[in-house]
């Protein structure tokens, strides 16, 4: 299992162990289960959280995400008109907001607009 090894509240590690009883942690360490927690996360009251984002750091992610998105839409395009199916205005209107997002013209998107549903 995966484990988040926690210093101050602050992750600084994360480790695999068949058991937490398998390794001791140090003085000021403790470990707890996690699958999501990295280096940086606070825990607290049970609870990791991620973080901060720079905005700008947030803004080439999100970049990256959309690029990522758009290029899906051409594989979804074309197994859409191979098969017969109708490109719905969804479709278009969410290929459209992801381009908006890629090309700069939408400049207040903080999250990838939602995905519709599979043409069919």
């Amino acid at each position: 299992m995966r484990y988040a090894v926690i210093e101050n509240g602050v992750v600084t590690n994360a480790i695999m162990l068949a058991s937490p009883d398998d390794l001791l942690p140090e003085d000021g360490q403790t470990f707890v289960q996690s699958d999501v927690a990295s280096v940086g996360y606070t825990y607290a009251d049970g609870v990791f959280t991620a973080p901060a984002v720079e905005p700008e750091a947030a803004h080439a992610i999100l970049l990256r995400n959309a690029q990522a998105a758009l290029w899906k839409t051409d594989s979804v395009y074309l197994r859409a008109a191979k098969d017969g199916h109708v490109w719905t205005d969804e479709w278009k209107a969410y290929t459209a907001a992801l381009r908006a997002i890629v090309n700069g013209t939408d400049t207040t998107s903080t999250a990838l607009p939602t995905m519709p549903a599979y043409p069919s």
